[in-house]
C-alpha cells in the first residue's frame, strides 16, 4: 500500500475506525519502461504511445506532435499527413493514422515499405514493392475523416536492424497518386537464441532433467507428491497428451514402463497427424504441440526414420497454417487464443527441429524457417501486446481478453512460449512483471473470496456446473492449477522468485483437487515446478487487495483477503476479438459468500449480448443477431476504443474509485457487415463509480454510479434506452426503488437523479444452466425516459444483511455537482464529464443537512494536487467548503476522501492512521 505523505508529522493515538490508508493499487500506469520501444522512457516521453524518437513538439504544448489532435490534420480527400508508428519491433511496426476519407462505407489502401526513401513517392514505386512482395493490401479501412483508425496495421515481416521508408495510399491493384508522410524508422537488432546442441531441448533440458532426478533423490515433497498420481493417470489413459508424461518419467527414473507408454503414445501421435488434416484452428491448437514436444524427450530412443517421420509430421501442419497468412494481407488478429497458440507451435516445433543433426538436413532446414516465422509472430506481435498500454490488443495489464474460461487457456499458450524461449537461451527476466501482471488478474485476483471459482468475463461454457460449490462462478479445475505451477517455473527462471511463491501457494491451497472432476487436465507442470526450492509465499501478506490490469481496462478490489470480504470486478476496454462480449462498463459485486448482482453467464446469443450491468442502448449492431433490433452494445462491429476504456481508478481501505469513458462501446467503426454503414450516437457515455466498502462499520456495501451521457447531433430520437442491472431474484419495486432479497442478504437500487425515470423487471429468458445463450436472470430496468440529447443519472446500490435498517439517500446537488448522502458518507461527484488527466472542478460549496459525523468522498478533482477543506456546522447544516492549494491531497484518481468528526474537524485518510499532521490539530 501506498502510505506515504509529504507533512510534518507526530504519532498520536486516533480512535477513529475510518482513518484508512489509501492504495497505490498494482499495475497502474503500464509495467514497462518504453512501450513504444523509441528508446525514450514513459515518464519523460512526449508521446509514450507512439514510437517519436525525434520527440517532436511544433506547438511546445508539452505533447508530442504525433499525440497532439491538431497536428498533421490530414485535407479532405487528400493524401494522409501523419502515418505513424506506435510500436517499432525488430521485425516491423505497428501503425495508425489519421482518416483523410469521409467515405461512409470505408476505403480499401496498401501500405508499402522500401529502404530507399525516394521510391515511395509515386504510384509506380508501390508497384515495384508489390512486385517484390514489399506490400500489404489492406481490408476496408471504416474510419470518418479526423478520427484515428482503430485497428492497429501490423507489419511483421521486415528485417532488424535495418532503416525503412513506409508509406501508404488508397488501392489494392492499382495505386492512389495520393500518398501519406513517409514514415523513416530503423528496426532495432535482436540477438537470437538457437536451440541447445543436444536434445531435450524444449520444455524440459538435460541440465533440468538432472535437477529433477536430485530432487527424487531428496525426497522433494513435491516430486513426491505428483509422481505416482501422474503415472497413474498416464497409463491409464491412452490419450496423446500424456506421451510427454509418461516420456518425462522415464527420463528421470529410467521406469520402462514408462518408456514404454511414451513410445506407445508417440507412435499414436504420429500416426494422428500424418493422417489428420489438422486445418481448423481448433483442432491444431488443442493438439498443444504434444507431438513435438514429446518427441524432444524421446529423440535419443528412437530411431532416425522415427525422427523423420514425426518432425516431417508437425512441420506438414505447421506450413500449412503458416501459409493461412498470406504475405500481402494483414494479420488475422481477432482470434487471440489461436494468434497466442501458433506462434507457441512455430517456436516448440522449430526449437525442436531446427539445427538437429540427426534428422534429415532438409527438415531441419523447414523446422528453422518455422522457427522463424514463430519469432516474427512472437517479438513482432505477442510481446507488443504485453507491453501495449491504450489500444486495441493491448495487455500490459496481464488479463487475456478470451476471458475467465479461454483466457485461461490462452495463459497456457503465453508461458509455454517463455519456457521454451528461455530454455533455449532466450532470458524472459524482462517480461517478468508482465508475467506477474498475468497471474495476479488471470488466477489471484479473479478468485472469489470464498476461493470456490471465478468472476465471469467472456465467453464461459458449462457455467452451471458450479452451481453445487458457488453459484454464478467459473469452475476451479486441475487443469488450473498445472498453468498456476508453470506460472511458478517460469516466473523462478525470470528471477522474480515473490511471484513463483505466490503461484506456489495458490496452487497448493486451491488446486490441489478438482472439486468437480469434469474436466480432466494435465497435472505434470505440477510435477516439474512445484519444487521446495521454491519458497512458498503467501500473497495475501504481500499483495494489495486492488489491482488494475491496464490495457485491456479491469479492476479487481475486495474489503480484505478474507473469506467473508465483499469482492468487486469492473470492466472497461476495447473488443472485436474472439470470445469478448458487450460488457463495457459492467460490475458485479460479491458479498459474504454470494453474487449479490451479476452477469447473466453465458458462451453467446443474446446473454453475450444483453447479460451485462450496462446500458441497452441504439447501436446498429445487432451482434450477428445477438443483439435484438440493435439495442445493447457493440461488440461484433469494430468499436471506438479510443473511446472505451478506463481513464483513472484508485483505491484504500474504505473505497474503490473508476472513471471510465464507455461511449465507443456504443459506437461503431462499421457494422459487422461491409452491408451497413458505421453507426455513432453517442458522444460521451462516462461512468463515475464510487464502492463505499463494508470495512465493519456500516455493515453496508455502497455503489455510487453518476452515468454522463450526451448524443451526437443527429442521433436518433430514442438512442438512448435503459439500464439494466442483474440478479437471482425478480426485485420489488417502490417507484424510484428496488429491492431483491438473495438469501440472508438484499440488494436496493435507488435513483437518486433525475426524479422521473421509471423502473420495471424484465424476466430471464431461460432457465439457469438450461443455455449457454439465453439470459437466466431477471433484470432491473431503470429508464430515464430521455431518448437523446444530454442526461446524468445518479444509482445508489447497496448490499446488506436482510435484517439490516438501511437510510433513505438524499440528494445533495449544486450547479457543479451532482451527489448523495448514504449511510453517513456524503458523496460529491461532478456534473461535467472529467476529462483523462485533469480535473473537472477545483471549487464548491455545498450543504447536507446533518448534526452527525460523516465521511466525505469528492471525485473529479486534479490526481495528486492539494487542496483546502472546511466544514462549519450551522444549526442543522453543514457547509463544506472546497478551495485550491490546501493540506488534504487527491489521490491518484482524482479523489478526496476525509472524516468529518462530530467537532467538524477534518481528518485525512491518504495517511496511515498513526500518523497526524500537525496543521489539522488545534
Amino acid at each position: 500500500m501506498n502510505k506515504s505523505a509529504v507533512f510534518s508529522i507526530r504519532i498520536v493515538t486516533l480512535s477513529v475506525a475510518f482513518l484508512l490508508s489509501w492504495s497505490a493499487g498494482w499495475a497502474m500506469a503500464g509495467w514497462h519502461p518504453d512501450p513504444d520501444g523509441d528508446g525514450i522512457n514513459r515518464d519523460s516521453d512526449l508521446c509514450p504511445n507512439v514510437y517519436d524518437p525525434q520527440q517532436g513538439d511544433s506547438d511546445g504544448d508539452g505533447i508530442g506532435d504525433y499525440c497532439d489532435s491538431d497536428y498533421a490534420r490530414p485535407v479532405l480527400n487528400g493524401a494522409i499527413t501523419d502515418l505513424r508508428a506506435e510500436h517499432v519491433t525488430p521485425y516491423g511496426a505497428w501503425l495508425t493514422l489519421t482518416s483523410p476519407y469521409d467515405d461512409y462505407w470505408g476505403w480499401y489502401s496498401s501500405v508499402a515499405w522500401s529502404t530507399d526513401p525516394n521510391e515511395l513517392r509515386t504510384p509506380e514505386g508501390f508497384e515495384a514493392a508489390n512486385r517484390r512482395g514489399d506490400i500489404l493490401k489492406l481490408a476496408k479501412i471504416h474510419a470518418k475523416y479526423g478520427e484515428k483508425v482503430q485497428k492497429s496495421i501490423v507489419l511483421n515481416r521486415l528485417e532488424p536492424n535495418t532503416t525503412y521508408y513506409v508509406a501508404m495510399t488508397r488501392g489494392t491493384d492499382s495505386f492512389d497518386t495520393r500518398i501519406s508522410n513517409i514514415l523513416r524508422f530503423r528496426t532495432p537488432s535482436i540477438s537470437l537464441p538457437r536451440p541447445l546442441a543436444s536434445h531435450p531441448r524444449v520444455y524440459a533440458t538435460s541440465a533440468f532433467i538432472r535437477e529433477l532426478q536430485d530432487r527424487k533423490a531428496n525426497n522433494d515433497s513435491g516430486w513426491n507428491k505428483w509422481e505416482s498420481r501422474i503415472r497413474a493417470r498416464a497409463q491409464s489413459s491412452d490419450y496423446r497428451s500424456y506421451c510427454f508424461d509418461s516420456a518425462l518419467l522415464y527420463k528421470v527414473t529410467g521406469n520402462q514402463q514408462d518408456l514404454s507408454k511414451a513410445l506407445a503414445l508417440l507412435n499414436d501421435s504420429i500416426e494422428y497427424w500424418e493422417t489428420t488434416a489438422l486445418r481448423g484452428s481448433n483442432q491444431y491448437r488443442w493438439e498443444n504441440a504434444q507431438l513435438a514436444a514429446c518427441l524432444d524427450l524421446l529423440w535419443n530412443d528412437v530411431d532416425l526414420a522415427t525422427r523423420n517421420r514425426a518432425v516431417n509430421a508437425f512441420l506438414t501442419q505447421d506450413e500449412y497454417h503458416i501459409s493461412q497468412q498470406p504475405p500481402t494481407q494483414p494479420l488475422h488478429m481477432g482470434d487471440t487464443d489461436h494468434m497466442a497458440s501458433i506462434t507457441r507451435n512455430w517456436i516448440v516445433h522449430g526449437l525442436t527441429a531446427c539445427d538437429a543433426a540427426d534428422i534429415d538436413p532438409a527438415l531441419s532446414a523447414r523446422a528453422c524457417e518455422v522457427l522463424k516465422t514463430g519469432h516474427r509472430f512472437w517479438h513482432g506481435v505477442q510481446l507488443v501486446k504485453a507491453r501495449r498500454d491504450k489500444g486495441i490488443l493491448a495487455q500490459s495489464g496481464g488479463y487475456k481478453p478470451d476471458g475467465t474460461s479461454y483466457g485461461q487457456g490462452t495463459q497456457q499458450y503465453w508461458l509455454e512460449t517463455f519456457l521454451a524461449l528461455a530454455n533455449a537461451g532466450e532470458s524472459s527476466a524482462s517480461y517478468a512483471q508482465y508475467i506477474e501482471n498475468s497471474l495476479l488478474s488471470v488466477f489471484i485476483h479473479q478468485l472469489t473470496p470464498t476461493e470456490k471459482g471465478y468472476a465471469t468475463i467472456g465467453s464461459v461454457e458449462n457455467y452451471d456446473v458450479n452451481y453445487g460449490i458457488e453459484k454464478d462462478s467459473y469452475q476451479l479445475r486441475v487443469a488450473n492449477g498445472a498453468v498456476i505451477s508453470l506460472f511458478s517455473g517460469v516466473l523462478a527462471k525470470a528471477g522474480n522468485t515473490q511471484a513463483a511463491g505466490w503461484a506456489k501457494f495458490l496452487a497448493n491451497k486451491v488446486f490441489d483437487v478438482d472439486p468437480l472432476n469434469v474436466v480432466v487436465g494435465t497435472t505434470v507442470y505440477r510435477l516439474m515446478f512445484e519444487s521446495d526450492s521454491v519458497a512458498s509465499v503467501d500473497y495475501r501478506d504481500t499483495l494489495d487487495t486492488f489491482f488494475r490490469a491496464t490495457g485491456f481496462g479491469v479492476v479487481f478490489d475486495r474489503t480484505s483477503w478474507a473469506k467473508n470480504a465483499s469482492y468487486l470486478m469492473f470492466q472497461a476496454g476495447w473488443n472485436y476479438v474472439d470470445h469478448i462480449h458487450a460488457d463495457k462498463g459492467h460490475f458485479q459485486l460479491f458479498r459474504r459468500g454470494q453474487w449479490l448482482t451479476h452477469e447473466s453467464i453465458a458462451y453467446g446469443g443474446t446473454a453475450s449480448c444483453l447479460g451485462h450491468n450496462i446500458w441497452v442502448m441504439k447501436t446498429g449492431d445487432n451482434g450477428n443477431g445477438a443483439c435484438p433490433d440493435s439495442w445493447g452494445q457493440n461488440y461484433f462491429a469494430l468499436s471506438d476504443n479510443e473511446k472505451s476504456r478506463i481513464y483513472k481508478a484508485s483505491s484504500g481501505s474504505a473505497h474503490t474509485y473508476v472513471l471510465a469513458e464507455l461511449a465507443g462501446a456504443y459506437n461503431s467503426s462499421r457494422n459487422a457487415s461491409d452491408t451497413s454503414p458505421a453507426v455513432k450516437n453517442f458522444k460521451n457515455l462516462q461512468r463515475s463509480f464510487l464502492w463505499l466498502k463494508d470495512t465493519g462499520e456500516s455493515g453496508v456495501d455502497t455503489l455510487v454510479l453518476l452515468d454522463r451521457i450526451q448524443t451526437n447531433t443527429g442521433a436518433p430520437s430514442d438512442a438512448i434506452g435503459y439500464f439494466q442491472l442483474h440478479m437471482d431474484v425478480a426485485p420489488t419495486i417502490d417507484g424510484t426503488s428496488a429491492e431483491a432479497i438473495l438469501g440472508n442478504q438484499k440488494l436496493v437500487t435507488d435513483v437518486i437523479s433525475p426524479g422521473d425515470v421509471s423502473l420495471s423487471v424484465i424476466n430471464p429468458t431461460g432457465p439457469a444452466g438450461g443455455s449457454d445463450t439465453q439470459i437466466y436472470t431477471y433484470r432491473l430496468a431503470i429508464d430515464p425516459a430521455v431518448g437523446s440529447g444530454s442526461l446524468n443519472m445518479m444509482t445508489v446500490i447497496r448490499g446488506a444483511d436482510v435484517g439490516a435498517v438501511l437510510s433513505k439517500p438524499v440528494p445533495v446537488h449544486t450547479n457543479t455537482l451532482q451527489g448523495v448522502f448514504v449511510e453517513g458518507a456524503l458523496v460529491l461527484m461532478p456534473t461535467a464529464l472529467v476529462s483523462e488527466t485533469g480535473a473537472a472542478i477545483s471549487a464548491a460549496t455545498v450543504r447536507v443537512s446533518t448534526a452527525q459525523p460523516l465521511k466525505l468522498f469528492i471525485t473529479g478533482l486534479q490526481p495528486g494536487a492539494s487542496y483546502a477543506l472546511q466544514a462549519t456546522q450551522s444549526g442543522a447544516d453543514l457547509e463544506i467548503s472546497l478551495s485550491p492549494e490546501g493540506s488534504y491531497k487527491a489521490d491518484e484518481g482524482g479523489v478526496l476522501g476525509v472524516y468529518i468528526d462530530g467537532n467538524r474537524k477534518i481528518l485525512p485518510v491518504d495517511i496511515p492512521s498513526v500518523i497526524f499532521v500537525d496543521n489539522f490539530e488545534d
